[in-house]
C-alpha cells in the first residue's frame, strides 16, 4: 500500500491513517487489556510496519487517547441517535438517552473492560485525563440540557445540579454493576428509578 496517494491530501490521508491504527489499538484493547497494548501489537494488528504508529502518533499515549476518544465516539453517536429516534417529549427524550448507553454493545464485557482500564489510565496520563475529562463533560451537559427541559419552575430548575450529579453517580455504578452481576433486571430498576427520581424534583 503507497504511504500517500498523489491525489490525496496528506493531512486526510494522515486522518484516516490515524483512525485505522486507533480501530486497531481499540481491538487490542478489547482483547488484552490496556496492560498489554504496546505499539508492536497495534502495528501488527493494523497491518501495518511498526514505522507508521511513530510516524502518526507521538507515543502510545497519543494513540491510546485516540483510541479513547474513538470508543467515546461510539457511545455519544448511539446516544445522539436514541434523541433523534423520538419525539419532542423531555420525558420520553431523556428516558431514551439514558437507556442508549446500556445497549448491549455497551454491556459487552470487552467494551467495559475498555472503559474501566481508560478510566485507570486516565489518573496518571495528563493527556488521556484531557480526553477524558472533555468527553465526560460533553455527556454531562448533554444530560443538564435533558434535565433542564424537564424543570419547569425555579424548584425544579434549583434540582437540577443535584439530580445531574446523582444521575451521572448512578450510571457508572449501574454499569460497573453489570460487570460484577450481569444482571438485566438490576440495570432495569436502576434506570427506571433514575426517571422516577426525576419526576419527583420536575414534575410537569
Amino acid at each position: 500500500m503507497t504511504e500517500d496517494a498523489p491525489d490525496t491530501p496528506p493531512s486526510r490521508f494522515r486522518q484516516t491513517r490515524r483512525r485505522e491504527i486507533a480501530l486497531a489499538a481499540q481491538r487490542v484493547l478489547e482483547r488484552d487489556g490496556v496492560a498489554n497494548l504496546t505499539a508492536r501489537r497495534v502495528a501488527t494488528e493494523a497491518g501495518l510496519s511498526l514505522g507508521h504508529i511513530t510516524y502518526n502518533f507521538d507515543g502510545m499515549e497519543d494513540v491510546l487517547s485516540e483510541a479513547y476518544r474513538l470508543i467515546s465516539a461510539q457511545l455519544r453517536a448511539a446516544s445522539d441517535r436514541s434523541l433523534d429516534a423520538v419525539a419532542d417529549n423531555p420525558a420520553d427524550r431523556l428516558q431514551a438517552f439514558l437507556q442508549a448507553g446500556f445497549a448491549p454493545e455497551f454491556l459487552d464485557f470487552r467494551h467495559l473492560r475498555v472503559r474501566i482500564d481508560l478510566w485507570s489510565a486516565a489518573r496518571t496520563s495528563e493527556r488521556l485525563a484531557g480526553t477524558e475529562r472533555a468527553l465526560y463533560d460533553h455527556y454531562r451537559a448533554t444530560l443538564e440540557g435533558l434535565l433542564l427541559a424537564m424543570a419547569e419552575g425555579d424548584r425544579a430548575q434549583a434540582a437540577v445540579p443535584a439530580l445531574l450529579d446523582t444521575l451521572m453517580a448512578t450510571l457508572d455504578g449501574l454499569w460497573l454493576d453489570w460487570l460484577r452481576r450481569r444482571d438485566d433486571r438490576a440495570v432495569a430498576n436502576g434506570l427506571r428509578m433514575c426517571m422516577e427520581l426525576v419526576r419527583q424534583f420536575t414534575p410537569g
